[in-house]
């Protein structure tokens, strides 16, 4: 069993450097499975032969969601706060949050999310599965 957990009471993981070079990034080589290395990172942590658990307190969106949807199972604080803003700045959520959510939840409430680009705290998201 792997548990990821933030030792940062208010980040789980918050996303990445938007300012980055966007060039250096989309011209990244694929990693193992043929996938962009961002995403290639969570199909193959969804893969691992062993348990993956996610303790989230503090903020936990878009890359940060992303990971925690990425492992087998996912226990979140009072104080956890998960969402894909991604849309909202007129971009796409890049490391399968749609395919993910949509097995959890269903396509309803998981374009609910993702095109809402709001907030939802950890009782909303354990009420949305």
């Amino acid at each position: 069993m792997i548990v990821f957990r933030s030792d940062n009471p208010d980040f789980f993981m918050a996303h990445w450097d938007l300012l980055s070079d966007k060039t250096r990034v989309a011209n990244m080589a694929p990693g193992p499975t043929g996938l962009h290395p961002y995403l290639d990172n969570f199909v193959r942590l969804s893969r691992l032969p062993v348990a993956t658990i996610s303790v989230i307190r503090g903020r936990a969106r878009g890359a940060g969601s992303e990971f925690v949807l990425a492992t087998d199972m996912r226990f979140a604080s009072e104080h956890a706060v998960l969402g894909h803003f991604e849309v909202g700045i007129g971009a796409v959520p890049g490391g399968g949050p749609m395919a993910r959510l949509g097995h959890l939840i269903g396509r309803g409430r998981a374009l609910e999310i993702l095109l809402g680009a709001d907030d939802i705290n950890a009782a909303d998201a354990a009420a949305y599965g």
